[in-house]
């Protein structure tokens, strides 16, 4: 009857050990936002193929990141690579940033070519939507 048990205790011990070093875990797989910040900004490829022109973390509202990227290059992508992509930059943000918001713009006229609700779900900005540099 002694050895019933051993198993029952065994998972309670990985139980607790799990509990205890789960907030270690988390926090190893976190990433400063400067660090972010200047990984989005030097990426070769994001410029090139994206038009990625600017990435900054406001000063006045550190928790929002401001993707300012080329209105030509962005559009050239499909809808689902663009919805992805900014999916991904709000998700990478919103893990690292306490209530970090993402703002996707473009560099020309500064307006927003990407909407996100409550849960990160992005919604693109049609061209229709979006003024020119010249409106």
């Amino acid at each position: 009857m002694s050895g019933c048990g051993a198993p029952s205790h065994r998972r309670l011990q990985w139980a607790v050990f799990l509990y205890l070093i789960g907030p270690a875990i988390a926090v190893a797989h976190w990433t400063r936002p400067e660090d972010i910040v200047v990984g989005l900004a030097t990426d070769a490829q994001l410029r090139d193929r994206v038009g990625v022109v600017s990435v900054e973390q406001q000063a006045e509202l550190p928790r929002l990141l401001v993707i300012k990227v080329r209105r030509d290059r962005w559009q050239s992508l499909t809808p689902a690579q663009r919805k992805q992509l900014a999916e991904e930059w709000w998700e990478n943000w919103r893990h690292n940033v306490p209530e970090g918001i993402v703002a996707v713009l473009d560099a020309s006229s500064e307006q927003s070519v990407v909407n996100f609700d409550g849960v990160g779900q992005a919604r693109l900005v049609t061209d229709t939507t979006m003024p020119t540099p010249s409106q």
